[in-house]
């Protein structure tokens, strides 16, 4: 079963606001002429990392999803990925 020996490279981190994205996207437009050689994220991928977790064995990514369960509410502004 290597998939679920695979790690997980896992955060923690805050969704920003709809307006915050949108002018983010505005930005983002601007800038990608100016710096083609860039890889720009997409505007909804684009978040705040409270914590970088680093690589964490598939195995325990329930643990973690239990810990920020417990520590918030499930789907609020906070989510690991």
């Amino acid at each position: 079963m290597r998939e679920a020996a695979d790690p997980r490279r896992l955060f923690i981190a805050a969704a920003l606001p709809r307006d915050a994205r949108g002018r983010l996207a505005r930005l983002i437009a601007e800038l990608r002429d100016a710096a083609p050689e860039l890889r720009w994220a997409a505007p909804d991928n684009i978040h705040l990392t409270l914590r970088f977790l680093g690589d964490v064995p598939r195995a325990a990514t329930p643990a973690v999803e239990a810990a920020m369960a417990s520590a918030y509410k499930k789907d609020e502004l906070l989510y690991a990925e």
